[in-house]
């Protein structure tokens, strides 16, 4: 953060000070992530409260603290709301800054879109999953103010939450990477998803850039609600980047784009990854900026995304269990399907935040295992998926249903040998990331 006063900070806030703090250069919300010359922000939450670890982050570094109350002999800034201080913050510091900010959002794919729009344009970039109300003020607060181009990943759990993002951010282009059934048990359906994702691009600017999935249902719906120029990705050649190929190893893709063709090597095999390096690209064009295509390749994918690792069997894991829904589940069985393998595992949980959809989407996932011609399927904590399969014509010896993460991991060390391919996927709060600590 471009250093700011105590004081400039306190009126930017609207907050009352209590004592004298130094000088910041920084945001935090976890005592543990504080650095020196952080403002500590005390956030209530459900389970824990961040006064308890006002003392604590002032003693790792933290010039002071916003609070709802003053705490001991910690310089304060005193709110009525934490939380809507710190974007107050956020946003002050936004303008403060001379930076393009590129805003991503979409039901998938919208971390590796920012890793590879980051990288090819050599761009600075949230880390981890400070994506929301929160996250995005703290990247703001976070910045040096050297910086010429910042990319965003947007998160929503609702309608007005990408709008208020896009009040603090002021995003100058807008990348919606695809509309899916993710959050639906929130917004209720498709069409309140799209409406949602599409706030980012009512918040451009007439001089901005809309950058949209043209494959996508809700293509048309989302270009109407464009105020600025727009560019399109997409495996259609009507699309301005689109995949015109992937390599027989489904590790690179050729795409075109602002009439020349590119060989792009991708982070992460398969079409899903190939369609999020035609957005990123989109992107740069669209920018009239130089591409790094190679860069793209080297864009790191976080953990539990694809990730491929060797099992002490000698059989191959595919951990894509970060979060899981029902196009994410599609495609990852379509790319385990094309994988060479003596045996092709499909190690899957359920699904969550599906609301009155998700008895239908986990008997339809049984179908796609069916289709996919998978060889074996552990479906775990969730008999639908299994029962689905059977009822598709999945012979039942090449099904297993087991109860947890830690009888998944059990079966796996019982059953994978050398040569097999198995991938491990749902959503994060089955907990599918602790059978690695067992098979690897």
């Amino acid at each position: 953060m471009k250093s700011v006063s105590w004081e400039q900070a306190a009126e930017a806030m609207g907050g009352q000070s209590y004592g004298a703090g130094a000088p910041i250069i920084g945001a935090a919300t976890d005592d543990r992530d504080v650095r020196p010359g952080d403002l500590f922000f005390a956030i209530p939450g459900a389970r824990v409260d961040g006064h308890q670890f006002v003392e604590v982050a002032y003693r790792s570094g933290a010039v002071g603290a916003v609070t709802l109350r003053p705490i001991g002999d910690v310089p304060c800034i005193v709110v009525d709301d934490t939380v809507a201080a710190l974007g107050r913050l956020g946003a002050w510091q936004r303008d403060r800054l001379d930076i393009a900010v590129i805003g991503v959002t979409g039901s998938a794919g919208k971390t590796s879109v920012k890793e590879m729009i980051a990288a090819a344009l050599g761009a600075a970039k949230n880390e981890g999953n400070l994506n929301t109300e929160i996250g995005v003020p703290v990247t703001l607060c976070r910045l040096s103010g050297d910086e010429k181009i910042l990319v965003q990943e947007m998160a929503m759990r609702g309608r007005g939450q990408i709008a208020e993002l896009c009040r603090i951010a002021k995003p100058i282009v807008g990348a919606i990477t695809n509309i899916g059934w993710s959050h639906v048990e929130e917004l209720g359906s498709k069409d309140e998803i799209a409406a949602a994702k599409a706030e980012l691009l009512e918040a451009l600017p007439a001089n901005g850039l809309a950058v949209l999935p043209r494959d996508d249902d809700y293509f048309a719906f989302l270009r109407s609600r464009v105020p600025c120029r727009w560019v399109s990705f997409g495996s259609s050649p009507d699309a301005d980047s689109h995949v015109e190929a992937l390599s027989d190893d489904r590790q690179s893709a050729r795409i075109r784009v602002g009439g020349e063709e590119h060989e792009v090597h991708l982070p992460a095999p398969g079409m899903a990854q190939a369609m999020n390096a035609a957005c990123a690209l989109a992107v740069a064009c669209g920018l009239g900026r130089s591409i790094d295509v190679d860069a793209i390749g080297r864009a790191t994918l976080p953990d539990l995304r694809w990730q491929v690792l060797t099992s002490r069997h000698g059989a191959t894991i595919i951990a894509d269990c970060y979060n899981a829904s029902p196009d994410s589940m599609r495609q990852a069985l379509t790319e385990l399907s094309l994988t060479e393998a003596t045996r092709k595992i499909a190690v899957l949980g359920g699904m969550r935040e599906l609301g009155e959809y998700s008895l239908e989407m986990h008997e339809q996932l049984g179908r796609d295992v069916f289709s996919a011609d998978i060889d074996l399927l552990v479906s775990v904590g969730e008999d639908l998926i299994a029962d689905a399969a059977v009822a598709a014509g999945m012979e039942s010896w090449r099904v297993e249903k087991v109860a947890d993460a830690e009888s998944a991991a059990r079966w796996l060390n019982e059953n994978l040998a050398e040569g097999d391919v198995a991938l491990i996927k749902g959503s994060r709060a089955i907990g599918l990331e602790a059978t690695l600590k067992v098979v690897i």
